[in-house]
C-alpha cells in the first residue's frame, strides 16, 4: 500500500511497558515451573524515505526477575536493547524486517544441601558421623541475544473504515550464555555448587496471523484509532537445557532440562492510538501469548511525535 501524501516523514516515540509470564514445569525431566515479571522502557525513531519505504531504529531498557519456588532460586536480568528495522511497500503487499540485539547481565540465587549420614557401629565401636552441606548458592554471568524476524503480508480488504491483512512471519533468536560458577553468598567458595559450561540455545518460531486495523473519526484535531491481530505459532527447536558440572568434580557434566518452548502458542496482540494533534498522539498496546505449557502478558503506553 502506498502512503497517502501528507503523511509526515519522521516519526519519534518513548515507551514504557511491563509484564508477567509463567512457564509450567514437567515432572517427566524433573523441570520447576517459573515465574518472571519485567518491565522496561525505550525511545525510537523512522523515517519515510519514500511512499514505498520506512527505516528506523530503537534502544531499551529492561529489568526483569523470576522465581522457581519448587527449586528455592531467583533471579534478576538487567539487559540493554537496539534495534533496527524497516518496511517496503508495493501496491497492497508489504515486506518488514526487524533485528534485535540484547545484552544482558544475571544473577542467581538457589539454596542447595546435602543431609549428614549418621553411620552405624561397627564391631561394637562408634563410627563419627558424616557431616552434611548447606550453602547459599549466587552467581553472575551474562549473555547476548541476538534475533531476526521477518514478516510479509497483504492487505485483502480496505476502505476508509478498516483494512484487513493476512501475515506469514519467521523468526530466529539465539541466546548465547557465558559460562560461570558459583560461589556462596558469602564470597567463599562453594563445596556443593554446580559450574555451567557456556551455552547457545536457539529459537525459531513460524508464526500465521491476521491484522485488522481501525481507522478511527477525526474530530476537534483530534483522532482515534487501532489495531489487532491474532496469530498461531509453531516452535520448531523447544531445546531449553543448561549443561552444568559439579565444583568438586570437574569435567563430569550433565545437563538439566529447563521450562520448554511451547511446541504451538496463540498470541494476541491490541492497541489504540489517540491523535492529540497533528504533531502529537498517545497510544496503549497489550500483548498476550497463550500455550498449554505457559502464558506471558505485556502492557505498554506511549508518546509519539511526528512531524
Amino acid at each position: 500500500m502506498r502512503l497517502p501524501a501528507g503523511y509526515p516523514d519522521n516519526h519519534f516515540w518513548v515507551e514504557g511497558f511491563g509484564g508477567d509470564s509463567t512457564a509450567s514445569g514437567d515432572a517427566v525431566v524433573g523441570s520447576a515451573e517459573v515465574h518472571a515479571s519485567n518491565s522496561g522502557g525505550m525511545i525510537g525513531f523512522d523515517r519515510l524515505l519514500s511512499p514505498e519505504w520506512l527505516l528506523g531504529a530503537a534502544v531499551g531498557k529492561t529489568s526483569a526477575s523470576f522465581r522457581l519456588a519448587q527449586r528455592e532460586s531467583t533471579g534478576t536480568t538487567e539487559g540493554a536493547h537496539l534495534s533496527a528495522f524497516g518496511r517496503w511497500n508495493s501496491g497492497r503487499a508489504y515486506v518488514s524486517g526487524t533485528f534485535n540485539y540484547g545484552w544482558q547481565e544475571h544473577n542467581e540465587t538457589r539454596h542447595a544441601a546435602i543431609p549428614g549420614l549418621v553411620v552405624a557401629p561397627v564391631g561394637g565401636v562408634s563410627m563419627p558421623a558424616v557431616p552434611g552441606f548447606d550453602e547459599r548458592l549466587t552467581g553472575q554471568f551474562s549473555s547476548e541475544s541476538p534475533s531476526l524476524r521477518l514478516e510479509a503480508g497483504l492487505h485483502v480488504l480496505e476502505n476508509e473504515r478498516l483494512r484487513l491483512t493476512p501475515f506469514v512471519a519467521l523468526e530466529k533468536t539465539e541466546l548465547q550464555m557465558r559460562a560461570f560458577t558459583e560461589r556462596q553468598q558469602d564470597g567463599t567458595a562453594s563445596k556443593i555448587g554446580l559450574s555451567y559450561a557456556s551455552r547457545d540455545i536457539q529459537s525459531n518460531p513460524f508464526s500465521l496471523g491476521l491484522q485488522l486495523d481501525l481507522k478511527g473519526a477525526t474530530s476537534g484535531g483530534q483522532s482515534l484509532s487501532g489495531w489487532m491481530r491474532a496469530a498461531w505459532s509453531h516452535e520448531f527447536d523447544r531445546n531449553r537445557t543448561v549443561n552444568p558440572s559439579f565444583i568438586a568434580a570437574p569435567g563430569y557434566g550433565f545437563i538439566i532440562d529447563g521450562a520448554a518452548a511451547p511446541q504451538d502458542s496463540a498470541s494476541v496482540e491490541a492497541a489504540v492510538r489517540l491523535g492529540l494533534n497533528r504533531q502529537t498522539s498517545l497510544y496503549a498496546r497489550f500483548n498476550g501469548n497463550y500455550s498449554s505449557v505457559g502464558n506471558s502478558v505485556v502492557g505498554a503506553v506511549g508518546l509519539q511525535f511526528e512531524w
